[in-house]
């Protein structure tokens, strides 16, 4: 079975909803993303972060294991930390949580694609059970996401 986790530090940005449309040209239907600018970025991060602690980069890996991670190929368990910034206006009393936009699962649909974009599986669609928590950064966790993949062995059960 495999099973690791990393640390993503950096912004996290919110994957945007998509949109459906028809070409006033062509008459063709199409879909758009929305998505913020700091998108990308967090995106190539999270892909990076995933990429070394599969052991694709130095740095990945551990002695035990020195074999890069194999893509999985059966139903994953995803578990998703977020730490997102605090406004400067927001104090902890007033908002102890970021119970305002943008909403967890944009944020989640980001990390999903950019798991799968680093080969940690082959489609998102692979996510059968999903825990995650959105919560304000502070000293001792800084912005950014612990991520947790976990694989359901075969014949093997959710808990």
């Amino acid at each position: 079975m495999t099973s690791f986790g990393f640390r993503v530090y950096g912004i996290p940005a919110p994957q945007g909803s998509k949109i459906p449309g028809v070409s006033s040209k062509t008459g063709k239907m199409f879909v758009r993303e929305q998505s913020s600018k700091t998108l990308t970025p967090w995106r190539q991060d999270v892909k990076a972060a995933a990429e070394v602690a599969r052991g694709l980069h130095p740095g990945g890996g551990t002695d035990a294991d020195p074999l890069p991670t194999p893509t999985i190929a059966g139903p994953v368990v995803l578990t998703i930390d977020l730490w997102v910034s605090r406004p400067a206006s927001v104090k902890p009393a007033k908002r102890p949580y970021p119970t305002v936009a943008p909403d967890l699962d944009k944020y989640v649909r980001g990390i999903g694609d950019a798991l799968k974009q680093a080969g940690v599986y082959a489609d998102d669609a692979q996510i059968v059970a999903l825990r995650a928590t959105k919560r304000y950064a502070d000293d001792d966790h800084p912005a950014g996401a612990w991520i947790m993949i976990s694989e359901i062995p075969p014949g093997g059960m959710l808990a």
